[in-house]
């Protein structure tokens, strides 16, 4: 095999051939919009950190206090990738379309806001033309998608997640790295880091496919990486980032991807920081980019992940004195297994009680139910105004929190009562009129 010092040889091609990818990849047209689909949206533009304009879509669900930000993979855009076309052959042949993901998305009750990053669709050019090493210098777009949401009008008072796919889940993890300013609060509810990877693996997987030694290539690479960029290849690995990504995280990838080994993607999903994660294998197909399309062929498994870490808070008005709060399992009438923590909440004095049972609350208060609602009712909270009742069709106490009434307790009556944590284990519904003299409405599920 001819040496690596080689220009013209197989190795130095290879390593030619993907450094031109992630150096300066290339443009591709938008094809698709929102409306193709029934979706309003605007056409919007804001500034990356570093002062990049980027350009993209507000897809808006009225009334929703949920927004989902859409990072795109490289050589796509907001849109998807005009595989289809010719001088865009190279990952298939096929069209990657994401307007079925954002309406998805939408019709779940999410506000959605998806763009291109720097360099690609109609975005600015950024950092002289030069990509950053498969999401450094990208990372500044996240930041700058965030703000841009976090001071919208209509979505400031929202939760966040993030759908980032490929280079875009690269980039969410570099910006959750080199700028964790950002990502403090408690907005940001849930990430999907779809086919985010490491960039030698590519260079290490196309070497075996073509019978190269994949030292050889992987040389030949990072001298040329570096000479076009300044990077060097272990510049690309995102390994070591995923300790920073803390939120609920669900990993996907194409187990049998032709392009990489998926052991990287085990591995970054092993070295997730977030307590709560889950890896999704996407099968029956070696192609990469099927990846992309994945989530359009199965909207339930990205929006019940974004389901499952949402919560919402539900007032209802209670009839009665309750002296503390409790947690209960909670399950609705669709039989969806759910976690509910409820709290007392005195409605003359507008204080949350931590020891309630020390100072009786007064007959009238609100009773807060926080609840992770499930795909199939998520929307329901999202109108304006909400709905007038809340329907809670079954409650068990746990043990301990049962041994910690008061003996003299009385609980409240069965007619006109939201839980009655004196009848536990015991199947009950109970719908609640709109409250009146202004206290808060319930929302129905």
């Amino acid at each position: 095999m001819s040496s690596g010092s080689d220009k013209s040889s197989p190795a130095q091609q290879l390593a030619e051939n993907y450094c031109q990818l992630f150096v300066y990849g290339k443009r591709s047209p938008i094809l698709r919009k929102p409306s193709d689909v029934g979706l309003k949206y605007e056409e919007i533009w804001f500034p990356s950190l570093d002062g990049v304009t980027l350009q993209g879509w507000f897809i808006p669900c009225p009334g929703s206090k949920k927004t989902i930000i859409a990072n795109h993979p490289a050589t796509c855009n907001r849109s998807g990738y005009p595989g289809q076309l010719p001088g865009f052959e190279a990952f298939g042949g096929f069209e990657v379309n994401f307007i079925p993901d954002y309406k998805a998305l939408h019709d779940a009750g999410y506000n959605v806001v998806c763009y291109d990053i720097r360099n690609n669709g109609i975005s600015d050019a950024g950092c002289g033309g030069i990509n950053g090493g498969l999401g450094h210098y990208e990372s500044r777009d996240v930041v700058g998608s965030l703000i841009y949401t976090r001071n919208h009008p209509e979505l400031k008072e929202t939760s966040i997640g993030f759908l980032s796919r490929c280079v875009g889940g690269n980039s969410t993890m570099h910006a959750m790295q080199k700028f964790p300013e950002y990502f403090k609060g408690d907005d940001i509810k849930a990430v999907i880091l779809l086919q985010a990877v490491s960039g030698h693996t590519f260079v290490e997987r196309g070497a075996e496919n073509q019978g190269i030694n994949v030292d050889e290539a992987c040389k030949a690479f990072d001298k040329r990486l570096f000479e076009l960029s300044g990077f060097h290849i272990e510049d690309l690995d995102v390994r070591p980032l995923a300790k920073y990504v803390t939120f609920p995280t669900l990993v996907a990838q194409v187990r049998k991807d032709s392009l990489i080994h998926s052991q990287d993607t085990q591995d970054i999903y092993d070295k997730l920081g977030a307590k709560e994660k889950d890896l999704l294998w996407i099968e029956g197909t070696d192609r990469r980019f099927d990846g992309y399309n994945y989530f359009a062929k199965e909207p339930k498994k990205m929006v019940g992940w974004f389901d499952k870490s949402y919560s919402f808070q539900v007032a209802a008005f209670v009839p009665n004195r309750l002296q503390f709060g409790f947690a209960a399992d909670y399950s609705n009438s669709l039989g969806v297994p759910l976690q509910v923590i409820l709290k007392i909440r005195d409605f003359s004095r507008k204080i949350f009680k931590t020891d309630p049972a020390q100072e009786p609350l007064s007959p009238r208060c609100i009773l807060w139910v926080q609840i992770a609602v499930p795909p199939q009712t998520a929307h329901l909270l999202c109108k304006t105004p909400p709905l007038a009742s809340l329907v809670i069709s079954h409650y068990r106490l746990s043990q301990n929190v049962h041994q910690s009434l008061p003996a003299s307790f009385q609980g409240p009556p069965r007619q006109g009562r939201l839980l009655d944590p004196l009848y536990a284990n015991e199947q009950i519904s109970a719908n609640f009129p709109e409250a009146e003299d202004g206290s808060p409405r319930v929302g129905h599920l």
